[in-house]
């Protein structure tokens, strides 16, 4: 609530007053202005799912189908949210800091980077807003192809490849630990200047 309020004094002062951005108390960037339809959106679900979101384990996923957004397919892929834990490493202009979004499609190709944030949150918007169950046909698909869990290499590739976006590197080891029952984090002291991530959540596009 804090921040949009102080949001909405920003753009008060932009539509009121011609002035230099650098004037502008605490900085402006574009992202800041594109991401308040998902804050006003996060606002209206925490009235009533606040207590739902904090019991929300780590590693929370879901599994969704493939269909046209615009008239555009947005293609198979996983949507992971990771969070850098010790915020040693800072990117400029990125407000979601220390949250990272990285959309990686079925080739292990990056699809849409962290910086593309707002892309990727109008895609899982319009993939799972208002939709209360899961789609119990993309489930059984996720199922059978990893053998109810017990076989989540594509997946464990598929998160290597997000991390190495984020952090420039390349990590051989670490990343199954994500997958697992509390073991959540990556711990590498191959990582120069990162400790470790926690995985949030992903969404899987079949």
């Amino acid at each position: 609530m804090n921040d949009l309020s102080y949001r909405a004094k920003q753009l008060k002062e932009l539509q009121e007053t011609v002035i230099n951005l650098e004037d502008v108390s605490g900085g402006i960037s574009i992202t800041d202005l594109t991401l308040n339809d998902f804050k006003m959106d996060l606002m209206g679900f925490l009235k009533t799912g606040e207590e739902k979101l904090k019991r929300s384990p780590l590693g929370l996923h879901s599994v969704v189908l493939n269909q046209e957004i615009s008239n555009t397919s947005i293609g198979t892929g996983t949507i992971f949210c990771l969070k850098l834990l010790k915020n040693e490493v800072h990117t400029d202009n990125y407000s979601l800091e220390p949250y990272y979004l990285v959309y990686v499609d079925e080739n292990n190709e990056i699809k849409l980077g962290f910086t593309s944030a707002k892309t990727i949150l109008d895609i899982y918007k319009n993939l799972c807003m208002g939709k209360e169950e899961a789609m119990s046909e993309a489930v059984k698909l996720f199922e059978d192809e990893t053998d109810d869990y017990a076989n989540m290499s594509h997946y464990t590739t598929q998160l290597q490849t997000a991390v190495e976006s984020i952090i420039g590197k390349k990590e051989e080891s670490g990343m199954d630990s994500l997958f697992s029952r509390g073991g959540t984090t990556i711990s590498s002291d191959s990582f120069s200047g990162i400790e470790d991530f926690e995985l949030i959540s992903y969404l899987v596009v079949k």
